[in-house]
């Protein structure tokens, strides 16, 4: 402070007041320690808070010499001013909302199943560690337990990335598999076979301890029986509990296929050809026009 001049200060009064704010300003968070140089062992009397850590709570209600007395910062009466009060953000005062203003898109599915994703490089790799035994059929149980997956909930399908480190042939049992990963497997003499099972029989079939009793097999809706017969078509086997209105369907399709067979050992031709007077090759006539004669005599 020697030598230092207050005339140029006392000459401007708010660099005066500045200055004297200055002398009795609280140091800032930042310049405060953290920690000592030396490390100390980590005891009760050795804690301590981050800078800024905490803070002084705003007092409220506590005259009008602190900024916030009386009405604490609130205003006079209204919605605001009350415990608890305030508008929903989403309020515009009455007229339409922009979340109603905008359309509709997308949807969410509350019944959406999904699969756990499975490539058949990943399952090769655990296969080549010695974490799965690929002299025996893998399960879904074979796979939580060697930590491929963490959880399985729906069930896992079987993707065809990784084709190529294919080594031996693999007997896999999964929920789903694409037609790729089906002929890959089947190439290098393995099979897939996929069974339906519901959430609860999935968690029956990795963790058998906590069902005691065995669960029912499960029926299987109209909608997964359809999917069922997609993937049997791609080359999978097919494993579920046939509903009785499919294997009544089933039957009848017998039923025709063995009368097929029984026509061809006669001599019959399927499908039949269309022959002059069926379908696109009908002959068609041209209908003759009656024009109707009409008398204007009186």
């Amino acid at each position: 402070m020697q030598g230092f001049r207050f005339a140029p200060l006392l000459q401007r009064p708010s660099l005066y007041f500045q200055f004297v704010k200055g002398l009795f300003k609280k140091a800032r968070t930042a310049d405060i320690p953290t920690h000592r140089e030396e490390l100390l062992p980590f005891t009760i009397s050795n804690l301590w808070d981050n800078p800024g850590a905490k803070r002084t709570p705003k007092r409220l209600g506590r005259g009008p010499g602190s900024g916030k007395g009386k009405t604490s910062g609130r205003g006079h009466k209204g919605h605001r001013s009350r415990t608890g009060g305030g508008v929903n953000p989403r309020f515009e005062g009455g007229q339409t909302p922009l979340h109603r203003r905008l359309p509709k898109f997308g949807q969410n599915k509350l019944n959406l199943k999904q699969f756990q994703y499975l490539n058949l490089s990943t399952l090769m790799y655990y296969v080549n560690t010695g974490k799965i035994d690929a002299t025996r059929k893998i399960t879904l149980r074979d796979m939580y337990q060697a930590g491929i997956f963490n959880s399985i909930k729906y069930g896992v399908k079987l993707l065809g990335r990784g084709a190529t480190y294919i080594s031996q042939p693999l007997h896999l049992e999964v929920s789903d598999a694409s037609e790729q990963a089906i002929k890959s497997v089947k190439q290098a003499g393995g099979s897939v076979s996929c069974v339906y099972r519901t959430r609860l029989k999935v968690q029956e079939h990795i963790t058998p301890k906590k069902y005691p009793i065995p669960l029912d097999e499960p029926l299987p809706p109209q909608k997964e029986v359809n999917k069922l017969e997609d993937i049997k078509k791609r080359g999978a086997n097919v494993i579920y509990k046939v509903p009785a209105w499919k294997q009544k369907q089933l039957d009848e399709e017998a039923k025709l296929d063995k009368e097929d067979e029984s026509a061809r050992k006669q001599g019959y031709e399927f499908p039949v050809r269309p022959y002059p007077g069926i379908g696109a090759n009908k002959i068609r006539k041209r209908r003759v026009r009656l024009v109707k004669k009409v008398d204007y005599a009186l």
